[in-house]
């Protein structure tokens, strides 16, 4: 792939990742099966007529146990595509490879090869280098998280990378059997607050949807689910998960997003969504007309609202009401952009606290997650025609079946008030 940069010039994203995804598997089964890579670069990777990628050479693989006998502490990489810590103190593990993955993934990108950590640490260019690559500010951000000095910084894993760029499609069948038995190295990490990424809100239909009978599950520096409400009823959003809560949200089948929406729109609707609904569904499709977020920290959550769409609360056989009062948008926070460690702590300010008539968000703290909590997203009314004992069953008869069964029972036909969406907690 070296060469062919070299020849053709950088790859464009969308033809880039599908390819690069490979590669991204292919090192997160070399870690499982205990052994890193260490010489990660363009040039040990050839591509085939019909696009596939592979990672070759693994001549300088060695063991991640420094305790076995198949360890070697020689120091094998590519200039350019090496990471610090292995060029200078000779300590490698599967970070290394994380680092040159990310490495090269911005020169295939962009034809430009990285600084040494040196001239970063004196004027780090790497910002300006992959605002040229043509990647959406997320994107950028975790290729800047790979690509951290300190390998602490980085993503914990291959897995982690993989998810966090180009996300996971999940077979619908699937996902009552992922719900209850998943577990990730995702979930096992603590939330970097400085590094929260506020990001991933979808609000209309675009017309290059998934395909029928799945749904995405997007892996992210969050702890968000946005659930959009549109006018028709139509449930449009997406969860992105790490830490001690994952959750899926599970869609009704006819509906899918594909793109997002633009952050002037995301002000502009959060701003004036009272005034502005009708005029804004005429340029994007279906607009929120409520929107209610579940937000966590740790292992306790948040029940957030905007609008007057309530959040049910379904464990153990009993349903309980978050009750949080009707406000207006927290623009500044549904901006789209990364946070810092500031931005974190004006957001816990308004959580569980009521405010004046000002006020533009408020929430309640409700306390641990538990294993198999199931969260409605309401409009007001539906708990009069919920059959609790109804939506046990769909839940225990799980997959495509049961999916279709908790959407007869929560969007009655003889009534307007239907479910927006299902979190399961897992």
């Amino acid at each position: 792939m070296m060469h062919y940069t070299k020849m053709h010039g950088k790859i464009h994203p969308q033809k880039l990742f599908p390819m690069i995804e490979q590669v991204l598997f292919a090192v997160e089964q070399t870690h499982e099966c205990g052994f890193i890579h260490r010489d990660i670069s363009p040039a040990n990777m050839i591509c085939t007529k019909d696009g596939d990628l592979y990672l070759i050479d693994f001549g300088a693989a060695t063991s991640c146990d420094r305790n076995s006998e198949l360890w070697n502490e020689q120091v094998f990489s590519h200039k350019g595509f090496e990471a610090p810590e292995h060029l200078l103190y000779n300590n490698h593990g599967t970070w290394t490879d994380i680092y040159s993955l990310c490495a090269s993934v911005v020169y295939l990108l962009t034809g430009e090869g990285l600084p040494s950590a040196k001239e970063r640490e004196k004027a780090d260019c790497i910002p300006q280098i992959l605002m040229r690559s043509g990647l959406s500010g997320r994107q950028q951000n975790i290729l800047m998280k790979g690509l951290a000095i300190d390998s602490r910084r980085r993503c914990a894993s291959a897995k982690e990378l993989r998810m966090a760029l180009c996300g996971e499609t999940v077979k619908f069948e699937d996902v009552w059997d992922v719900a209850y038995t998943a577990r990730t190295d995702i979930g096992s990490r603590k939330m970097n607050q400085d590094n929260l990424m506020v990001d991933g809100l979808f609000c209309y239909e675009g017309e290059d949807f998934r395909k029928a009978g799945q749904i995405i599950c997007m892996h992210e520096e969050l702890h968000m689910a946005a659930v959009c409400d549109g006018v028709g009823g139509a449930c449009l959003g997406e969860l992105a998960s790490r830490a001690a809560a994952q959750a899926l949200m599970h869609f009704m089948e006819q509906y899918r997003y594909s793109h997002k929406l633009p952050e002037r729109l995301i002000d502009e609707l959060l701003d004036q969504m009272n005034e502005k609904v009708a005029s804004l569904g005429k340029k994007i499709g279906t607009v929120a007309t409520t929107l209610s977020l579940l937000l966590w920290k740790g292992n306790h959550y948040w029940a957030v609202n905007i609008g007057d769409s309530p959040i049910y609360l379904l464990r153990k056989r009993k349903i309980s009401r978050l009750s949080v009062p009707h406000t207006r948008a927290y623009a500044h926070f549904m901006s789209g952009r990364p946070i810092g460690r500031s931005d974190w702590h004006v957001l816990m300010n308004y959580l569980g606290k009521e405010k004046t008539a000002g006020s533009q968000m408020a929430a309640i703290r409700h306390g641990h997650l538990q294993k198999g909590d199931v969260f409605l997203i309401c409009s007001d009314g539906v708990t009069d025609h919920l059959d609790e004992a109804g939506l046990k069953r769909c839940l225990l008869k799980g997959g495509e079946k049961g999916m279709e069964s908790i959407w007869k029972v929560l969007n009655c036909k003889d009534s307007n008030d239907n479910c927006s969406a299902v979190i399961v907690c897992f």
